[in-house]
Parts: structure tokens; sequence; C-alpha cells
């Protein structure tokens, strides 16, 4: 986050503006870009396009492109992506760890947000987080990372499609990636591994805490 600290002033420095006048023309604390080092919320980004819409956000979020969009720029090529930045193009990638379950992102979607995802044609979305464990390989592995949108209610789950599922069972809280299957049992559904080595398991609809259908997943085949 000190790389796009960084961007946020070269832009503030081409303004022509002190850092006050910046912050206090989005409706920031004085403080704010100090703390910006620890992280940025997508409330602040939004706040900050609002504000400056000639601000390319895939180069302030990204390091992406130019500084200014196209329209405020005399550029020959058009960019293969679109200029417009609509509320879905920048995704949070949330830390599941320090949230604990997904109820708490979901409850709390300003917080725990460590980075911001951005793909070209992005679906409709809510968030994405690290995948933790291997019940998913190999089409989804230990660190790769999954974007989901949010199930109001488990009456609207898609049955055989993938699923994010925060679920108490056995006084255990447990957030696990898996398809989704009807149960042979009445108010019961099945939760289904890829990975063979993981049997089926049955648990209570009523379990269910916070369900989020996958979307899409990314993964990094090398760490560098």
């Amino acid at each position: 986050m000190a790389q796009l600290k960084d961007r946020l002033i070269k832009f503030i420095e081409h303004k022509d503006m002190s850092k006050r006048q910046f912050l206090l023309s989005c409706g920031f604390s004085e403080g704010y870009l100090s703390s910006m080092s620890k992280g940025i919320s997508y409330d602040a980004i939004d706040k900050i396009k609002s504000k400056y819409p000639e601000l390319s956000m895939p180069w302030l979020v990204l390091g992406e492109g130019e500084m200014l969009r196209e329209s405020d720029m005399l550029r020959i090529h058009k960019p293969p992506y679109p200029e417009s930045i609509n509320e879905n193009v920048f995704v949070p990638l949330y830390d599941i760890e320090a949230a604990a379950n997904l109820t708490m992102i979901m409850e709390n979607e300003k917080e725990n947000v460590i980075d911001y995802i951005s793909i070209p044609n992005m679906p409709s979305v809510d968030g994405a987080v690290e995948v933790r464990g291997d019940s998913m390989y190999p089409i989804i592995k230990s660190g790769d990372i999954v974007v989901f949108k949010w199930v109001s209610s488990p009456e609207y789950i898609t049955y055989g499609e993938m699923y994010l599922i925060s679920y108490m069972w056995d006084y255990d809280k447990h957030v696990t990636v898996k398809y989704v299957k009807r149960s042979q049992q009445p108010g019961y559904i099945t939760l289904v591994s890829y990975n063979t080595h993981h049997e089926p398991i049955d648990i209570p609809v009523d379990c269910i805490q916070s369900i989020a259908l996958v979307k899409v997943s990314i993964r990094y085949n090398t760490i560098s």
C-alpha cells in the first residue's frame, strides 16, 4: 500500500495542491495520508474517484497505465479496457484469517481488506478470499483466490454450483469451498469436494452462517 500512497502524492503534486487541501476536498482527516501505509478502504477509493474523475483508478490502485484517464490526455491508441470504472471493477481481497469467518466480512465489508483485485470483464461480485485446504484440488488448490457473490438466503442456492460457505458444526466454525448438492435428508444440503479423498458431508441448512457463490478463481503459478 506504500506504493499506492506514493502514487497518490504524485497526483496531488500534479494538481498543484497541498496534501491538506486534497484530503479535506475528499472528506478525509488531515492525518489520513500517513495512515494509508496500513491500508485503504474501498470507500476511500470511491471518494477519490468521485472527487477527481480524471484520475485513473487502475493507475492509482494497481500501478497500471497512465495517471490520467484517456479523456484528460492526448493519446493515439485507445486502451483495451473500458475507461469508465464501476463499483465492480476493483474487488476487495479480504483477510479471512483476520476476519475469522465470512459473516464478519459480510457485516463489516470495509474491514480486513488487504488489497484490491481487477480483472477484465469481471462479473458482478462482492469480494475475494484466499483458499486454505485441498478439498477442491486440483481445480482449486490452497493459496488460490476465489471471487464471490453473496447469496442472501440458502433458498437461492443453485444446486451443483461451487460455493464459499461458513457454517457451525458440532460447536466448531468452518469456512470451506464446496459444490453444494441436494441432500436426501429434508432440511439438509450436501457439501461435495472435488478431491475424492474427501467424503461428501450433509449439514443442516440451519448451520449455515454465510454463503456465497464462487464466480472466479485465480491461481499464481510462480511466486515471482
